[in-house]
């Protein structure tokens, strides 16, 4: 079977279609019965391969994040099983930290423009079980780029040893003490030989804190979103939402962060959500510095502002659109969207006029 997860995805064939002088033209995990990745790149109308390359070591490789720079290079995100996942001579790092204990590394890798070689590739992770943030299903991004062409990589591990540097905004797993997940940012730089700011960013509750986006502004802020367990997920003064309404019935809430260039601290994070569950999936800047959240939801008490397009839960989940002030410490707008059944939006993408598009899924008849 193959797998499209955006622009790339993963693959069990021994005859996914790869073009002369791609960068590696087997499945090096087909005799394991494992998926490899793979990146294609087809013409504007859809009728020709202008590459298409696998992009994998020995055992499963799955990449699940695409971002593009100005000059067409791909950077790719994901995990891996793999020992010899294909890295580049002087990368960050250079092996699979948990490889030997049978658990998955992040890696980042940036493919040239033509798809014939690596930039530069390297692992991601520390000797415990670490993920980028999974969306074989889903279109969620973990990886994007800046203007410098440093690439910051979102996921979320177990390990207690994900690598971070000094200074950072956070530097333990504050959730590893019983099993949890905290959220890891790294910033690497172009050459992707060093890391230029890493962190954690999460609370103590099991199972943990879960990003499942990344946008970067101008300034090199990196904002994210996603959902956490955690009644002390780090939280700012005067922010929007500074309580996890959801903890006492155990359910998760939504949250938006926005980390400093330098990765030593938060310029606002808050909660968004009621006391059922919520989920954040996708987020969107705007111009102004307004972030754009949307996920799904269940919880009656879902902020909602006045006027909104619908203003009560209408079914089992339904999905939600925000917009957040720059400063986040308020609501330009919150509003639900949805019928009687399941509704969730899994991406947000804005238009230079300020109109936004959401994409998801229904069971609801009454969807609007």
């Amino acid at each position: 079977s193959d797998v499209c997860s955006s622009d790339l995805g993963w693959t069990y064939s021994a005859d996914f279609p790869v073009t002369p002088g791609a960068f590696q033209t087997t499945n090096k995990a087909f005799a394991r019965g494992a998926a490899t990745g793979f990146v294609s790149k087809l013409n504007s109308n859809g009728t020709v391969l202008i590459y298409s390359t696998y992009l994998g070591g020995s055992y499963f490789d799955e990449p699940t994040s695409l971002t593009i720079d100005s000059s067409n290079n791909v950077y790719t995100s994901g995990f891996t099983f793999s020992t010899d996942y294909p890295t580049t001579f002087g990368a960050f790092q250079t092996s699979n930290h948990s490889g030997s204990r049978g658990y998955w590394n992040a890696f980042v890798s940036k493919l040239n423009s033509n798809g014939t070689g690596l930039i530069y590739s390297t692992y991601l992770g520390g000797s415990g079980e670490t993920n980028s943030t999974i969306d074989g299903i889903y279109d969620l991004p973990s990886v994007a780029v800046d203007s410098a062409g440093n690439a910051y990589a979102v996921g979320f591990g177990q390990s207690t040893d994900f690598p971070v540097t000094i200074g950072a905004f956070q530097t333990i797993n504050k959730a590893s003490g019983n099993g949890g997940t905290n959220i890891t940012l790294s910033k690497l730089n172009p050459t992707g030989t060093g890391l230029v700011y890493s962190t954690y960013l999460g609370g103590s509750s099991y199972p943990g804190d879960f990003c499942e986006g990344i946008v970067v502004d101008g300034n090199g802020n990196a904002y994210l979103t996603g959902y956490t367990y955690s009644s002390n997920f780090p939280t700012t003064t005067g922010a929007f939402q500074i309580t996890n309404k959801g903890v006492a019935s155990g359910n998760n809430t939504a949250f938006a962060a926005k980390m400093n260039p330098t990765g030593t601290g938060l310029v606002y994070s808050t909660f968004l959500g009621g006391s059922g569950g919520d989920d954040a999936y996708t987020l969107a800047l705007d111009s102004l510095g307004d972030l754009y959240l949307a996920g799904t939801t269940n919880s009656l008490d879902f902020p909602v502002t006045a006027q909104s397009y619908q203003s009560t839960l209408k079914g089992s989940a339904d999905a939600f659109l925000t917009e957040l002030n720059p400063s986040g410490t308020g609501t330009v707008y919150s509003t639900l969207i949805g019928g009687s059944g399941t509704d969730a939006v899994y991406k947000a993408v804005l238009d230079p006029l300020g109109n936004i598009y959401l994409a998801g899924y229904t069971n609801s008849s009454d969807f609007p």
